[in-house]
């Protein structure tokens, strides 16, 4: 399977956000995140800091 786990990057440290997102779509200053099972995430202020395919996580900062 290809889903992902997301985290939030604060202070150098990645908290995980939400588990085995399969869909991730840009809202307007932020994105929501739909997973496996359906359950939809929104992230406002954020932005995308870096994806890791291979371990399968997406990392999102905060924007200042």
């Amino acid at each position: 399977m290809c889903e992902s786990n997301a985290y939030i990057k604060d202070d150098g440290k990645e908290e995980l956000f939400a588990k085995e997102i399969v869909t991730l779509i840009p809202i307007e200053d932020g994105y929501t995140l739909i997973d496996l099972s359906g359950n939809k995430y929104e992230l406002k202020n954020v932005v995308i800091d870096h994806i890791n395919f291979i371990a399968h996580k997406i990392i999102f900062k905060k924007k200042y």
